[in-house]
């Protein structure tokens, strides 16, 4: 298996993980910041864990590694956190994920800016065909009630998310597995300070928050920074908006919340631009691979 394709198997296997996050999000009664405290926490420890027994024969090694660009990446993953969790809990949530789902665009723009990597006339193509898809469902429509607050927590995602992955694309380090796990306490510490946060009611609340932090979410970005080895950062923020379209449809079967028309006409152009870009670069590759034999 080539290096291309095993990156579009962890990105993708990190993407499948992370899509139940918004409906898992929305069966919890709790508030957003008490959300945000108890998922930052559970994803910080679980982090921080398999960090620690990864790299526990050099972890001085580890920590040279990222210093100092990546302890820049702490506040920019916490910002990530915090903007999500606001975003899906305070707006419709077919909106808060696309405005997410512009992260390609975002990311594309921000690499090349900073490191100058230049992105691919088909994955130019397909960031705009999945662009389209994220306007197509704002079109109102949206299932659910709007609100601009969490639609600016939302929109911070993105641009957070654009910054991080083009420093993850310069490290040297194996991962920033430990960088998220502070990101995460950093978040958790920011947001109990600010706000009230109370404990979860009831057995079930607790195992979903429990889950939520240390599996999916924790999971989820490991597989997915893990992948920022192997495929450009535009790329992978592009096969991210695969959850623009099963966030919205597992919203809809476990808390009833049906996204509008235009959520799934944008839903499909997001697949085609996935499947196309994806498509096309690995028979791209794999033709000049038989070319070199």
């Amino acid at each position: 298996m080539s290096g291309y394709a095993f990156g579009l198997l962890i990105v993708g296997a990190g993407v499948l993980l992370i899509s139940p996050d918004s409906a898992v999000i929305r069966l919890i009664d709790l508030d957003p910041w008490s959300v945000i405290f108890w998922r930052s926490l559970g994803s910080a420890l679980s982090l921080g864990f398999f960090s620690l027994l990864r790299h526990r024969r050099d972890l001085v090694g580890y920590a040279r590694g990222l210093w100092p660009l990546g302890f820049a990446l702490v506040p920019l993953f916490a910002l990530g956190q915090i903007g999500f969790v606001g975003g899906v809990s305070l707006t419709a949530p077919a909106i808060a994920l696309v405005l997410v789902g512009a992260t390609p665009f975002f990311t594309a723009l921000v690499a090349w800016f900073l490191i100058g990597e230049r992105t691919s006339r088909v994955t130019q193509i397909a960031i705009a065909v999945g662009f389209s898809g994220v306007a197509v469902t704002l079109i109102g429509g949206h299932g659910g009630e709007v609100s601009w607050l969490g639609n600016l927590f939302a929109l911070s995602v993105p641009i957070a998310l654009a910054f991080a992955f083009t420093l993850v694309r310069r490290l040297q380090s194996p991962d920033v597995w430990a960088l998220f796990a502070i990101a995460h306490a950093l978040a958790a510490l920011v947001v109990g300070l600010a706000m009230p946060i109370s404990a979860p009611s009831n057995m079930l609340d607790g195992l979903l928050l429990a889950i939520n932090g240390m599996v999916v979410s924790a999971g989820a970005m490991a597989l997915i920074t893990l992948g920022l080895r192997y495929l450009p950062a535009a790329e992978v923020s592009l096969l991210m908006t695969g959850e623009t379209v099963l966030g919205p449809l597992l919203v809809w079967w476990w808390v009833g919340i049906a996204p509008g028309w235009n959520a799934w006409l944008g839903g499909a152009l997001v697949v085609a631009a996935l499947m196309g870009n994806a498509g096309f670069r690995l028979a791209r590759r794999r033709g000049k691979a038989t070319n070199a034999h």
